[in-house]
């Protein structure tokens, strides 16, 4: 019965260990991935599609900035507003 439970603890922690490994190796090379996009490709095009006619009101422009502010911890920021086209879902 000590074989049993000593195996059972050993394969324990070594699972334990194994997945924090892997979660580990995944939160490395997510890191780097982020760092490597950001570094060659610090600006990607818009792709949304701007109606000059459509003005964003101040309380909207607010309400964003605030949001973003708040996620970002103060490190994002808001460089432009558009409204975007509803398109048909079918």
């Amino acid at each position: 019965m000590p074989d049993q439970i000593n195996t059972a603890i050993m394969l324990l922690i070594v699972g334990i260990i194994t997945v924090f490994a892997i979660l580990s190796l995944i939160v490395l090379l997510g890191s780097l991935l982020i760092r490597i996009v950001n570094r060659f490709y610090p600006q990607l095009p818009q792709l949304s599609t701007f109606e000059p006619h459509q003005e964003v009101k101040p309380n909207e422009i607010a309400a964003i900035v605030a949001a973003v502010e708040t996620i970002t911890g103060g490190k994002g920021k808001v460089e432009h507003i558009s409204k975007m086209n509803k398109q048909n879902k079918s």
